[in-house]
């Protein structure tokens, strides 16, 4: 049992290293921070930056960068101009 708890408490040491919960956690910002924003006049695409600023190594250091996080970072720059491309028509 005690082996056990070793074993998941080490999958959620600081910065995350399993694969899966990185994924979980970005989905989870990207749902969660537009929502929570909203009520402050606060657009989406901010709330996703501030949150990216958080959990990055810079910040509470949840994530560290490596190939799924760069992944993720061209995906948000994409978005971004893709958002700012409609802005202008």
């Amino acid at each position: 049992m005690n082996k056990t708890f070793e074993h998941i408490s080490h999958a959620f040491e600081a910065p995350l290293q399993n694969p899966v919960l990185i994924f979980s956690l970005v989905l989870f910002i990207i749902l969660l921070s537009p929502i929570i924003l909203r009520p402050i006049k606060v657009p989406g695409i901010i709330g996703l930056i501030i949150s990216g600023v958080i959990i990055g190594p810079h910040g509470l250091n949840w994530l560290e960068k490596n190939s799924a996080i760069n992944l993720f970072s061209t995906i948000g720059l994409l978005y971004i101009m893709f958002i700012a491309g409609l802005e202008l028509i």
